[in-house]
C-alpha cells in the first residue's frame, strides 16, 4: 500500500511539473509575440511621439485616399460634371481685321457639356505631394451664329452692309485622362499650412470638332489647344487654435490678458503625411497695480 501511494505522488508530482513547464513555455511564448509586436508598432506610432515641441499637428493622406477611391462606386450620375450655358452674353470670337466678323452663341441654351469620371485614384508622392486622377469621357454640343463682314480694304474701310452669315453645331467628344497634383507647405509667419494644386495631365488637348453648317453638311474640323499651366488653386489650411485672450487669476484686481503665440520648429511632409511642430510662447500683459489705500 506504501508503494501505491508513492507511486501515486510521484504521478502527482510528474503531472504538476509537466504543467508548469507548459504554462512557462505558454508565457515565453507570448512574450516573444509582444515583442515582435512592439517591433511591428514601433515603426508606426513614431511620426506621432513628440519630444521637443509643445504643439505638434498631423494629418494622414490614408483617409483621404480611401475617400476619393470609394467615389468609383458612386452611380454614374453622380460622377457626372454638367456644363449648360444659361445666356449667350457677348462674342465666343470676333476678328478686327475682318470688319469685326464674330461667332456667338445662337441662343441662351445653346452651350452644353457633359463629362462623366471614373477611374478616381488619390497617389501620395514621396514629397508629400497627392496626386489626383480619373478619367473623363467628355461630350459637347454649341449651336453658333457666325457672321461674315468681309475684309477691309482701301482707308481701312469694311463693305457696305452686314455681310451674311448662318448658323453651325459644333458636336465634340474626347477620352481624357487627368491628373492634378497638390502640394503641401508651411504658410509664411509658421501659423498655417498653403497648398497649390497645379494640373499634371493633360498638358495639351487634341480634338476633332464635328461643323454642320448649312447647305455644306458635316465638316470635321482638328483642334488643338494647350491647357493653362500654373497654379490652378491655392490656398490655406489655418490652425484652429486661439492666439489669445483673458484669463482670471484669484488674487489680481480683475482678468489679465494674454497672448499666444506659435513658433515653428518643424515641417514634415511625406507619404505617410503632414506633420508639423511649435514651440508655444504665452505672454501675460502687466496687471494694472491697485491703488493704494490712504493710511491713517
Amino acid at each position: 500500500m506504501k508503494y501505491s501511494v508513492h507511486a501515486l505522488g510521484f504521478c502527482l508530482g510528474a503531472t504538476f511539473g509537466s504543467a508548469r513547464a507548459d504554462v512557462t513555455a505558454d508565457i515565453a511564448a507570448q512574450n516573444a509575440r509582444i515583442d515582435g509586436l512592439l517591433k511591428d508598432v514601433a515603426p508606426l506610432i513614431a511620426p506621432l511621439q513628440v519630444s521637443k515641441a509643445d504643439v505638434r499637428v498631423f494629418a494622414s493622406f490614408t483617409p483621404l485616399a480611401t475617400a476619393i477611391a470609394g467615389l468609383n462606386s458612386l452611380p454614374a450620375t453622380q460622377r457626372t460634371v454638367v456644363l449648360q450655358s444659361t445666356a449667350a452674353n457677348g462674342q465666343l470670337y470676333s476678328d478686327n481685321g475682318l470688319c469685326n466678323s464674330y461667332v456667338e452663341l445662337q441662343g441662351p441654351r445653346d452651350l452644353h457639356a457633359e463629362g462623366a469620371l471614373s477611374n478616381f485614384n488619390a497617389s501620395i508622392q514621396n514629397d508629400g505631394s497627392v496626386v489626383f486622377s480619373a478619367h473623363a469621357q467628355v461630350a459637347g454640343h454649341a449651336q453658333l451664329h457666325w457672321q461674315f463682314k468681309g475684309k477691309r480694304g482701301l482707308f481701312n474701310a469694311c463693305p457696305p452692309g452686314g455681310g451674311f452669315g448662318g448658323s453651325i453645331g459644333a458636336n465634340a467628344t474626347k477620352d481624357l485622362d487627368l491628373q492634378i497634383q497638390i502640394g503641401f507647405a508651411l504658410a509664411p509667419g509658421g501659423q498655417a499650412v498653403s497648398y497649390s494644386a497645379v494640373i499634371v495631365q493633360p498638358r495639351q488637348v487634341n480634338v476633332t470638332v464635328s461643323l454642320g453648317i448649312q447647305y455644306l453638311g458635316n465638316i470635321g474640323f482638328p483642334v488643338a489647344f494647350n491647357v493653362p499651366g500654373g497654379a490652378l488653386a491655392t490656398g490655406q489650411f489655418p490652425l484652429l487654435i486661439a492666439n489669445g485672450g483673458k484669463l482670471v487669476i484669484p488674487g489680481t484686481s480683475g482678468p489679465r490678458e494674454y497672448a499666444f503665440a506659435l513658433k515653428p520648429t518643424s515641417f514634415t511632409a511625406n507619404k505617410v503625411g503632414v506633420a508639423l511642430e511649435w514651440n508655444s510662447i504665452v505672454d501675460f500683459k502687466t496687471a494694472a497695480i491697485a491703488p493704494l489705500s490712504p493710511s491713517r
